[in-house]
């Protein structure tokens, strides 16, 4: 008996925490700002959506930078299966734009100054 009440707190406890999309559900409609300006994951969405990698910074985090250097690979097979790869952080969108370019990235970097 103990069990399922101590069950049934974890359960509702997990419920209040909730703060994200519900797994295997869509995310909501998210706008972030890239070279072109503002747009949202829905417009960059390949035929299946979108797969975003999320990071610190790409100015001066080096985790975050290999992350994305690792990433490059991944983006051709990502894009073969219909999904478009991006990466989102806090940084300016000139930040971003700078290191696409000095690492040849072969997918786009948006900036979400909000997060």
């Amino acid at each position: 008996m103990a069990a399922k009440s101590a069950e049934a707190e974890r359960a509702a406890m997990a419920e209040e925490m909730r703060v994200g999309p519900i797994v295997g559900q869509p995310a909501p409609a998210v706008t972030v700002t890239g070279p072109e300006g503002s747009v949202s994951f829905t417009d960059l969405a390949g035929e299946k959506g979108t797969a975003v990698a999320f990071f610190r910074s790409a100015d001066w985090c080096p985790y975050c930078k290999k992350q994305l250097i690792d990433l490059k690979a991944a983006a051709a097979p990502l894009a073969e299966e219909g999904w478009t790869l991006i990466g989102v952080s806090y940084d300016s969108p000139e930040t971003l734009a700078d290191f696409k370019a000095a690492k040849d990235l072969p997918y786009g970097l948006y900036s979400d100054a909000g997060s």
